[in-house]
């Protein structure tokens, strides 16, 4: 059993890096997990996964009759909060909540269904349509995949109508992969520890749930639309449930956290929830959406084209989805994995359609039209850190080959050709100005260059953009509604120059460290503990102090911009911090971004005579190739001659003020 317990923490946690990775291509799932380990793994799976699905026992089934139809549940034994406390609470897996989206309903936006049976809910094990990896294992998918799971408190003989508060999940994966049916992401222990109505929504993903030919055939933003329909069913239905309608909030990581921001921007969704919380993403963050729905609709034009002979312009848009409607789900993906192949970013993203997102949600927030919500935001201190390890893996490298001061500046200029929220190549100005931050060190380790590379991948990936929307929210608010925010920086099982990889947090705000992990320290266990006493105290109140208020969680900022440190570690002192990375992103979000409005590249030579000019965010430029090369020079002999005659001017004033001093005192 004790073999068995180590190789379900050892699934869970490969299942959890696996599925929130950045690159797109098949990883393996952790580096450091030896090739021993995957074996034994593998020969133990059965058990494992039996016992990481029912780690509880059903006492006695459970009815409630939801607005679409009857539902029969179970109420269950799990371990609660305390040691080795079991408590009941009640489990309803994979409601269907929706039409099931084949046939004409393939393409289009989600549909309640009803149904006059009991739908049995007792346990759910359907993913929506993804690429599987490496194992090719499509047998655990369906298009039958719109869901929602619950769980709520069970005081042994009916819940509690409208007494509890309730969180909602919405899982990662870049609108690509994920699912509900992991362990890792239930809510049973969260709800079996702090008595909270805890519900997570799957959706569908990739080609399936964002495929876009036009703004009434095949309209996209399907994935978000089905999102959406799962808040509607829950704010209809929660207090079926025992859950307070007053007391909702919307948690998501990653592409989830994104979601939670244009639920927020929406007109019907922001009445379904009070209070938000966003793991390792948020709505401005680069990679969620995509401006151009033109660009979209072409490259998912030729994505049907190439790919499945579903030509649009061939055959007009509406046979056109007549035939993508035929094909075989698992041939979908095959030639989705097949056509992405050639690119970097997501290519079945949300698009600005007008209808559900209406206008670019990055031009919105900054111009402060929305809404905010009481907001927890963060992330861990490597989020980026599988993105890195995939990178130097797609090259052939080692980690030890950033030694090589020629190899790690190609990995530099590789990883951040482009600048901004679309794909534009940066200026050679601004790529040799970016190149020379990361590259200019006498003798680097390749430690220190891995994390270097480390640190500004996440925070041109995920930090930097959490950093402006917790700005926005406390700008728009005045204050009005609270805003907290967290590192996560507890080590995961990898070398120390690595730290805690994007999703870590999640793992441990819903308890997995406290669900017979074996692997974790009582430390790490405790640490879990504590996050779910944070995050279940802020979704009942708005204020995340735990209820013993050991452990103050000081509010973010304008001018205070504090964060909580969540660690094991009681050597690493004080846990409020102050200013994650907010030199790191003013270069991101201000030096550079100057520095690239100056000049463009010039992808091919042009005779010197012609001068090389493009708009930039509207700033017109005229430099030469010649001149480009220094132009990040002249930035910096710029700079000197402004500050140097303002350093002057201000020790001209304070000799002034000195001189007035001393003139007072001598004629006192």
């Amino acid at each position: 059993k004790a073999l068995v317990d180590i190789l379900v923490f050892a699934q869970r946690r490969i299942w959890f890096h696996k599925n929130y990775f950045w690159k797109r291509h098949s990883i393996p799932a952790i580096s450091m997990a030896s090739t021993l380990t995957t074996l034994l793994l593998l020969l133990a799976l059965s058990a494992a996964a039996v016992s990481a699905q029912r780690n509880f026992t059903i006492v006695r089934y459970l009815n409630v009759t939801t607005t679409q139809g009857p539902i029969r549940g179970a109420v269950i034994e799990t371990k609660g909060s305390g040691d080795k406390n079991m408590v009941h609470i009640g489990s309803f897996l994979g409601i269907n909540f929706a039409k099931v989206p084949t046939g004409e309903f393939r393409f289009a936006h989600p549909v309640f269904t009803k149904w006059d049976f009991v739908q049995d809910v007792l346990d759910f094990d359907r993913r929506c349509y993804q690429d599987p990896g490496a194992s090719g294992d499509y047998q655990t998918m369906s298009e039958s995949c719109i869901a929602a799971n619950i769980w709520t408190p069970y005081n042994g003989t009916s819940s509690n109508p409208g007494s509890y508060p309730v969180l909602v999940w919405i899982h990662g994966g870049r609108f690509e992969t994920g699912s509900i049916i992991e362990e890792i992401n239930s809510g049973r222990v969260l709800t079996a520890h702090e008595s909270i109505v805890t519900v997570s929504l799957q959706y569908r993903l990739g080609v399936l749930g964002f495929l876009r030919l036009s703004s009434t055939v095949a309209p996209g933003n399907m994935g978000l639309k089905d999102q959406a329909l799962g808040l509607e069913f829950v704010h209809k239905n929660i207090e079926r449930f025992g859950g307070n309608l007053q007391t909702v909030t919307l948690m998501g990581l990653d592409a989830g956290a994104a979601a939670v921001g244009y639920h927020m921007l929406n007109d019907n969704t922001k009445t379904y929830f009070k209070r938000a919380v966003m793991l390792g993403g948020s709505p401005m963050v680069f990679w969620s959406v995509r401006q151009s729905t033109t660009d979209v609709e072409r490259l998912h034009a030729k994505f049907a084209r190439e790919k499945l002979n579903c030509d649009p312009d061939r055959l007009g848009l509406d046979e056109a989805l007549k035939c993508l409607r035929e094909v075989g789900p698992e041939a979908l993906i095959n030639a989705q994995k097949e056509f992405i192949k050639d690119f970097q970013g997501i290519e079945f993203p949300p698009v600005i359609d007008g209808d559900y997102i209406k206008e670019d949600p990055v031009v919105a927030l900054r111009g402060l039209r929305f809404e905010p919500k009481q907001l927890i935001i963060g992330f861990t201190n490597s989020e980026a850190a599988t993105y890195v390890e995939s990178s130097l893996r797609d090259k052939g490298w080692s980690k030890e080959d950033l030694q090589d001061p020629a190899k790690y500046r190609s990995v530099i200029e590789d990883n951040f050709r482009t600048y901004e929220r679309e794909p534009d190549i940066m200026s050679t100005a601004a790529r040799k100005f970016m190149t020379d931050r990361f590259t200019s060190f006498s003798n680097p380790s390749a430690e220190v260059n891995f994390r270097r590379w480390l640190d500004a991948a996440s925070d041109r990936l995920f930090v930097c953009a959490a950093n402006e929307f917790a700005d926005l929210s406390t700008r728009v608010t005045g204050q009005s509604v609270d805003v907290y925010f967290y590192v996560f920086s507890e080590q995961d099982n990898t070398p120390n120059y690595v730290g805690a990889s994007h999703g870590s947090d999640a793992y441990y705000f819903f308890g997995n460290p406290t669900d017979d992990a074996p692997i974790v320290s009582p430390e790490q266990a405790q640490l879990s503990v504590r996050m779910m006493d944070y995050l279940s105290r802020f979704v009942a109140t708005g204020d995340p102090v735990p209820r013993d208020n050991d452990g103050v969680w000081a509010k973010f900022n304008i001018s205070q911009k504090y964060y909580h440190n969540f660690t094991a570690d009681s050597s690493a002192g004080y846990n409020i911090k102050y200013g994650f990375h907010r030199d790191d992103c003013g270069f991101w979000d201000k030096t550079l971004k100057y520095v690239n409005s100056l000049q463009s590249t010039a992808l091919a030579p042009a005779p010197e005579d012609v001068p090389k000019v493009r708009v930039v965010r509207d700033v017109h430029t005229n430099l030469t190739l010649n001149e480009a090369g220094i132009c990040d020079n002249v930035v910096n002999a710029t700079t000197l001659a402004i500050m140097i005659p303002l350093l002057i001017s201000n020790v001209a004033l304070l000799g002034a003020l000195v001189w007035l001093l001393i003139k007072y005192n001598s004629l006192g």
